[in-house]
């Protein structure tokens, strides 16, 4: 039998996944209590007119895509990755080389804050999502929008399933969801380097501009564009990510370029380019063209990428233009490793620019920002700034270093 103390470890740990074995959905308060969360900003009215039975019929295929099952198993399946030993150990591993059990809470806790409106989903949330940080060893922020969205018509042992499977098959998005996203990175290059022979145009429009394809790239990669669009046409992406994995997520970023490719080569400043690529809402809701976003997902399958070969582009593209970046970056962080309290939300990926006051780059998202480009509207390392061989030190951009920002500024950036 299980001891006495183990028993209340099981109990505890158990309990946060299947209590309560519901979806959010299943809640007939959940629209009303939550309509003003950030969560659900995107809703606009779809989650009213549809029933629970409806979405999750048309949800069901998705799991027949990841080839796992719904079934409500016997907790004690779950001892495999409850195991006590182990999380003790993880325990210790993260304590000698990354942010505590405390730290990870404390940045969930925040994540949840920024995804739900109400106490009772926060902490619901937030718990969950520690789960995941401690079992997968690694955490995202983007994490926190996908979860809610897979929560809407799967209960959370199902959720949880779903996240391993994305996390761990190569298909779909493997190192996406850790402290550095270098498979997110990575395949924001790859996605570059395709894009340039197939609309070269707009490759080199962005490049003239100095955007990178890793400051764009993380909400639709990561964020599994969770934030960007509205929930009607996130069940349209999710169906075919979960069909297709990273391939439609590359094709996703081709349709969109395609899409807005008029808009996108008259734009010559970063701030505009990276509304057009963001689908800013208020930008999207000014085009013409009602149907902008239906019509990118729809034309996904135009882009034939049987060609290429990702593992190959990986591993040349990574060593191109990653490599000595990381390693210069782990090579910082070691060096303030007596500031990792205060850094906590750079090391678990935050895509949130300069929200809580993190000061982190706004274009690599690891290391803490060293300049801020008044042109651009970007905090940025020294790195990322080189980086363009044109440097935003040039007589054409106004840039100051961070520590002689005045403090009106600061509060404004909320650095301070």
């Amino acid at each position: 039998g299980i001891n006495a103390e183990y028993g209340a470890f099981f109990i505890e740990r158990v309990s946060l996944l299947f209590f309560p074995l519901v979806m959010l959905l299943s809640d007939p308060n959940f629209v009303a209590e939550e309509i003003e969360s950030p969560f659900l900003l995107n809703n606009k009215g779809y989650l009213e007119t549809q029933t629970l039975e409806k979405l999750k019929e048309r949800t069901q295929k998705w799991l027949k895509f990841l080839s796992i099952s719904e079934t409500e198993e016997d907790p004690s399946r779950f001892l495999e990755y409850r195991d006590k030993d182990k999380e003790e150990k993880d325990q210790k591993k993260r304590e000698t080389e990354g942010p505590s059990d405390e730290a990870i809470r404390r940045i969930v806790v925040l994540d949840a804050e920024r995804t739900f409106k109400t106490d009772r989903r926060r902490k619901e949330l937030s718990d969950f999502l520690y789960e995941v940080a401690t079992n997968f060893g690694n955490y995202h922020q983007a994490l926190s929008y996908v979860s809610a969205f897979l929560m809407l018509t799967f209960p959370k042992p199902v959720v949880f399933k779903i996240l391993s499977k994305l996390n761990s098959d190569k298909k779909y998005v493997v190192k996406y969801w850790q402290e550095t996203a270098v498979g997110m990175a990575t395949d924001a290059y790859v996605l570059q380097e395709i894009t340039q022979n197939l609309i070269p145009e707009v490759s080199a429009h962005l490049s003239k501009n100095t955007i990178f394809p890793e400051t764009y790239c993380p909400k639709w990669f990561c964020g599994l564009c969770t934030q960007i669009l509205p929930i009607e046409d996130l069940f349209d992406f999710f169906e075919k990510f979960l069909e297709s994995g990273c391939t439609f997520l590359f094709q996703f970023g081709l349709s969109l370029f395609q899409q807005t490719k008029t808009e996108l080569l008259k734009a010559n400043d970063p701030t505009t380019l990276f509304t057009i690529l963001r689908l800013d809402s208020s930008w999207v809701d000014e085009q013409p063209n009602k149907s902008l976003i239906k019509d990118i997902i729809s034309s996904t399958n135009q882009f034939d990428l049987s060609k290429y070969d990702y593992e190959e582009m990986r591993n040349r593209l990574y060593k191109l233009h990653l490599q000595e970046r990381l390693e210069r970056s782990a090579k910082l962080q070691a060096e303030k490793k007596a500031q990792e309290d205060d850094d906590d939300d750079d090391l678990f990926g935050s895509d949130e620019e300069g929200e809580e006051g993190t000061g982190e780059c706004q274009v690599c998202e690891n290391l803490q920002a060293d300049i801020y480009c008044a042109d651009c509207k970007l905090l940025m390392c020294d790195i990322c700034n080189k980086k363009n061989k044109n440097g935003h030190s040039s007589k054409a951009h106004k840039v100051t270093n961070v520590d002689d920002l005045s403090e009106e500024m600061r509060e404004k950036l909320q650095l301070n």
